[in-house]
């Protein structure tokens, strides 16, 4: 049983939790405990695990979405230098656009409709298949 203090205590057995000892390392040994370096080992491999992903996704979409907005704020062709800072003024433009302000209620609409058709489609489709509704029993049983 470990307690919780400012140094690491256990408790032997027999004892009570008021006379727990404090464990010590033997002298010339880094820790008495067995599997001390367990916990490091442990953090090491996960993170030789969870490393490649990271830096994967940093690379494939953190990235990219951090150079398109640093892009935005330029007037580029693509092959130039970017050297005429134009601030927000593309976002004031497109904005002012008729046709992008339709896209942009078309997509909302698409978001919506998805979102009320699908959700009870699949709450349904659940219901059904793991026989949580209807008294334990599936739909057609």
């Amino acid at each position: 049983m470990r307690l919780a203090g400012p140094a690491q205590r256990r408790q032997q057995p027999g004892t009570s939790p008021d006379q727990a000892v404090a464990s010590r390392p033997a002298p010339g040994r880094e820790s008495t405990r067995p599997g001390a370096g367990r916990h490091l080992r442990r953090r090491l491999e996960i993170a030789l695990f969870v490393s490649p992903a990271l830096l994967l996704y940093l690379v494939f979409v953190l990235l990219p979405i951090v150079l398109a907005a640093y892009y935005s704020v330029f007037h580029w062709n693509g092959l130039d230098p970017l050297n005429d800072f134009v601030g927000l003024d593309n976002y004031r433009r497109a904005f002012g656009d008729e046709a992008f302000r339709k896209a942009i209620t078309h997509n909302g609409i698409l978001v919506v409709l998805s979102l009320v058709i699908q959700g009870p489609r699949r709450s349904a489709w659940r219901c059904c298949s793991t026989g949580a509704c209807a008294g334990g029993r599936g739909c057609g049983r």
